[in-house]
């Protein structure tokens, strides 16, 4: 990306490090509030307050906010000016409107409607249908209701924690209980944070943020406690932002698990608070002040444009129940690709053959739909499987392996769905499907973690955006042998899938 002259990334030169952070916010600060023009909304005569905008907004003397108006600002124009449209930037520190809970926080202001960007500014294909979508369907209003999390005043904002904890594995005690354990490690967490409080429940609004903590207990022979972490943000369900290092780990005797949860709940914190500091990472955030000044979008020049038909056909469209029955859409992207564990990743390739059918659970009360209670089935067909080499083909296809002339398809088949919210328009709703993997003939039970979005099409029609990743086991059960390299991660192939799915004609 080229910066124009005179930019402030373009004073100090390609210099990433923290160092040169400093002097850039140094160098803002000196600058007069009047002089900063390009952080103040500015109307032309031919873009008055009827017409459809970008607004960002940001702290420029905030560390994270710095970055991204050196880093991704331009980005974010060029992705405005492509859709044809203005882009208007606002410098909170005079008063922001309430949902404007952190920065840097992209919206769009239509004379219908208006929305809030979520997901990170790095990801520049999700922004691209945000602000596709976002002009057509403006957001309903209203937040999130998430319940038994962690969650922290953070400004204006709330800071919330999901928590996973998963079942002991490796050798349990006589008499293990899951739930029983599950309800002692809660408390130990609730004990270990400083900021967080465990909530039965906390209400989000659009902008504010969650991270999920998970934990993995492993109890060895000799009764030592293993815990590994992990934390996601609600941007990305297939990629953790942390984890804890292998060579590190968390160790305690079994009878003092409740002082290792209490450990690991204190660096969990401590990581989720650094995580909102890294703004290369699209999850950085600086929180609005709570006693910063409210100011209407009204004051801000951006009124909407009442009783027009517009107005109530966005309005009825934003919380119109999605169609219930949905199939993969046919496109030039490929759906489902795979690769071996690393280090062994360069073994990878596509299956080119997939089909997808999805039943919506109906929607209940606002809602446009329910991804818990939805069914489906995912198929594949097992010759289209490819590296992109003849040879590996061959064997992959062979008897040795797929032995797809007696075992021409693979099948997903959705048991459960479980979701945090309902579907809304410009909200990514994490997600994990229950149900059985079938291969060779053979049936196994699988878990997959995706993450799901309404969206509008070029034509105006809806679209559901989902993507995800799974992995499975070769040897065991399917039999599946081949590669020679005596390592654990030949037996492991891992999936990611980005399906597009339609509106399915009866």
């Amino acid at each position: 990306m080229t910066l124009p002259a005179g930019h402030p990334r373009a004073l100090l030169g390609d210099f990433p490090s923290m160092p040169a952070r400093l002097l850039l916010l140094a160098l803002l600060a000196l600058v007069p509030a009047c002089q900063r023009a390009a952080f103040d909304p500015v109307m032309s005569s031919d873009d008055g307050p009827e017409h459809t905008r970008v607004v960002v907004f940001v702290q420029p003397d905030k560390p994270v906010d710095m970055e991204f108006v050196a880093d991704w600002l331009p980005a974010v124009r060029e992705e405005a000016d492509a859709a044809g449209l203005p882009v208007t930037v606002i410098d909170v520190s005079r008063g922001a409107p309430p949902a404007v809970t952190v920065t840097p926080l992209i919206a769009m202001h239509t004379p219908l409607g208006r929305s809030l960007y979520q997901g990170r500014y790095t990801t520049l294909d999700r922004l691209r249908n945000f602000l596709r979508t976002a002009r057509r369907v403006p957001q309903a209003p209203g937040g999130i209701t998430r319940d038994h999390v962690a969650a922290m005043a953070f400004g204006r904002s709330q800071l919330a924690a999901p928590i996973k904890i998963a079942a002991v594995t490796g050798t349990r005690p006589d008499g293990h209980d899951d739930e029983t354990f599950e309800r002692e490690a809660r408390r130990a967490i609730a004990r270990g944070f400083h900021r967080f409080d465990m909530a039965a429940s906390v209400e989000q609004q659009r902008a504010d943020r969650a991270f999920y903590m998970d934990f993995y207990p492993w109890l060895s022979d000799d009764g030592t406690l293993y815990l590994s972490l992990a934390i996601y943000s609600q941007f990305h369900c297939k990629q953790p932002v942390f984890i804890t290092a292998p060579d590190v780990p968390l160790v305690a005797p079994w009878n003092q698990r409740g002082l290792l949860f209490a450990r690991a709940a204190r660096l969990l914190e401590k990581e989720v608070l650094r995580q909102v500091t890294l703004g290369e990472t699209g999850d950085g955030i600086s929180p609005v002040a709570s006693s910063l000044r409210d100011m209407t979008w009204d004051a801000l020049g951006m009124p909407l444009v009442a009783n027009t038909r517009g107005a109530e056909r966005a309005a009825v469209m934003s919380t119109e129940p999605l169609p219930l029955e949905w199939t993969l859409e046919r496109g030039d992207a490929p759906s489902l690709l795979f690769h071996l564990a690393a280090p062994l990743d360069g073994y990878a390739g596509e299956v080119a053959g997939v089909a997808a059918d999805i039943t919506l659970a109906p929607a209940e009360g606002d809602a446009i739909a329910a991804l818990v209670g939805a069914t489906g089935t995912i198929k594949a067909t097992t010759r289209t499987v490819t590296m992109g080499d003849a040879d590996l083909d061959e064997a992959v296809l062979g008897s040795a392996m797929l032995r797809v002339s007696r075992h021409p398809e693979a099948t997903f088949t959705i048991d459960a769905i479980d979701a945090d919210a309902p579907l809304a328009y410009g909200r990514l709703t994490p997600a994990s499907a229950r149900g059985t993997f079938s291969l060779k003939g053979i049936d196994i039970p699988l878990t997959l973690a995706f993450q799901v979005e309404p969206t509008v099409a070029d034509d105006g029609t809806p679209r559901l955006l989902a993507d995800g990743s799974f992995a499975i086991r070769l040897r065991d059960p399917f039999g599946i042998v081949g590669l020679s390299e005596p390592m654990p991660a030949a037996d492991t192939v891992e999936f990611d899938f980005a399906f597009r799915l339609m509106p399915r004609e009866d």
